[in-house]
Protein backbone atom coordinates (compact mmCIF):
# COMPACT_ATOMS: atom_id res chain seq x y z
CA UNK A 1 0.00 0.00 0.00
CA UNK A 2 1.42 3.36 -1.04
CA UNK A 3 1.93 5.80 1.85
CA UNK A 4 4.19 8.68 2.84
CA UNK A 5 6.53 9.05 5.83
CA UNK A 6 8.56 11.80 7.42
CA UNK A 7 12.27 11.06 7.50
CA UNK A 8 12.75 13.60 10.28
CA UNK A 9 12.58 12.90 13.99
CA UNK A 10 8.77 12.84 14.30
CA UNK A 11 8.16 9.61 12.34
CA UNK A 12 4.96 11.01 10.83
CA UNK A 13 2.98 8.95 8.35
CA UNK A 14 0.16 9.76 5.92
CA UNK A 15 -1.91 8.01 3.27
CA UNK A 16 -1.52 11.02 0.96
CA UNK A 17 1.37 13.17 -0.20
CA UNK A 18 1.85 16.26 1.95
CA UNK A 19 4.48 18.05 4.02
CA UNK A 20 5.46 17.30 7.61
CA UNK A 21 3.22 19.24 9.96
CA UNK A 22 4.88 18.24 13.25
CA UNK A 23 6.00 21.33 15.10
CA UNK A 24 9.66 21.06 16.08
CA UNK A 25 10.49 18.21 13.69
CA UNK A 26 13.73 18.85 11.77
CA UNK A 27 11.74 18.22 8.55
CA UNK A 28 8.76 20.42 9.42
CA UNK A 29 7.38 21.86 6.17
CA UNK A 30 9.32 19.37 4.01
CA UNK A 31 7.55 16.83 1.74
CA UNK A 32 6.98 13.36 3.14
CA UNK A 33 8.85 10.53 1.40
CA UNK A 34 7.02 7.96 -0.71
CA UNK A 35 7.00 4.44 0.75
CA UNK A 36 5.34 1.19 -0.29
CA UNK A 37 6.34 -1.14 2.56
CA UNK A 38 3.77 -3.59 3.90
CA UNK A 39 5.33 -4.17 7.33
CA UNK A 40 5.27 -0.62 8.72
CA UNK A 41 9.06 -0.40 9.08
CA UNK A 42 9.59 1.84 6.01
CA UNK A 43 12.89 0.08 5.26
CA UNK A 44 14.82 1.88 2.55
CA UNK A 45 13.04 5.17 3.17
CA UNK A 46 14.05 5.80 6.78
CA UNK A 47 17.34 3.87 6.63
CA UNK A 48 18.72 6.17 3.94
CA UNK A 49 18.27 9.36 5.95
CA UNK A 50 19.41 7.67 9.15
CA UNK A 51 22.74 6.85 7.50
CA UNK A 52 23.10 10.48 6.47
CA UNK A 53 22.43 11.59 10.06
CA UNK A 54 25.19 9.28 11.32
CA UNK A 55 27.65 10.97 8.98
CA UNK A 56 27.06 14.35 10.61
CA UNK A 57 29.71 15.33 13.17
CA UNK A 58 28.65 15.28 16.81
CA UNK A 59 28.91 18.46 18.83
CA UNK A 60 29.58 18.62 22.58
CA UNK A 61 25.85 18.55 23.42
CA UNK A 62 25.38 15.28 21.51
CA UNK A 63 28.08 13.58 23.58
CA UNK A 64 26.34 14.32 26.88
Amino acid sequence: MQHYVCTGDCGGESERSKVCESEGCKNEGQPLSECSCTDGFHKGVLDTDHEIDLAEPMDDEDAL
